[in-house]
């Protein structure tokens, strides 16, 4: 390896850093702003949020949306919504946003049961309200990501 390889290579991390930092943003921004509705939602059922428990949640699901930003900039670029195939390339995205969107909730459960539960598996029940809640949402935000 030459001296302008190691150049390359040392230049590449801080850029890929960068955008791991940007879409770590992006998805802890995503997840804040919708953390009033949460605090009022269990307060209306009778409970509290612990300020730990709630931090602790907010920190993986980021992390967890990260984890498939990539692949959102991979897509954006090989199917592009310009040109003659844009409504194709469209509805790729689509059906692509609402698949990561039920893998990272389905993902996100079983992450919650170990967490938080003392579980393996999460029950057939909260994957199933948790999908009905926020599959929409999630799919939504995956394609403000990919624009």
């Amino acid at each position: 390896m030459n001296d302008h390889d190691a150049g390359e290579r040392d230049h590449a991390m801080p850029t890929l850093l960068k955008k791991a930092c940007f879409a770590y943003a992006y998805w802890a921004t995503f997840l804040l702003v919708l953390e009033p509705g949460n605090v009022l939602r269990a307060a209306r059922a009778g409970h509290s949020l612990g300020l730990s428990h709630e931090t602790a949640r907010i920190l993986a699901a980021a992390a967890l949306g990260t984890t498939v930003t990539p692949l959102l900039v991979t897509l954006a670029r090989r199917y592009a919504l310009s040109g003659r195939d844009r409504w194709r390339h469209a509805l790729i995205h689509a059906g692509s946003s609402v698949f990561l969107a039920v893998a990272l909730i389905v993902l996100s459960c079983v992450f919650a049961s170990w967490m938080f539960e003392d579980r393996v598996w999460p029950t057939l029940v909260s994957v199933r309200d948790q999908l009905l809640r926020n599959w929409l949402l999630l799919s939504f935000a995956l394609l403000a990501c990919t624009a």
